[in-house]
């Protein structure tokens, strides 16, 4: 699917901190779109495929806005890993509040 707008995030596990590699999402934008597409995934249960060993996982996430469809891709095999570790960069972001 062709989105608008996207951010791609790596997660590194060794240092436990996930960064924005790539992004066309203005910044003070960053963490409503990723809260919304938290919003989205969490009503789709738990995904229960096994999660491929990586000691670096990218997750992309993106939205075509003409239905504020959200669309993602990721190197992990698993959803509920991909949401966790948005969730993880979101706390990351209110702890340097």
């Amino acid at each position: 699917m062709k989105v608008d707008v996207y951010i791609k995030l790596e997660y590194n596990v060794k240092e436990s901190k996930v960064v924005v590699k790539e992004t066309n999402i203005k910044k003070d934008m960053i963490v409503s779109f990723l809260e919304e597409w938290v919003q989205d995934q969490i009503g789709r249960g738990e995904d229960k495929r096994k999660t491929i060993d990586r000691d670096v996982y990218e997750v992309v996430i993106g939205c075509r806005l003409e239905d504020d469809t959200f669309a993602h891709n990721s190197n992990s095999g698993n959803d509920s890993l991909d949401t966790g570790i948005v969730m993880h960069y979101l706390a990351q972001v209110e702890n340097k509040k």
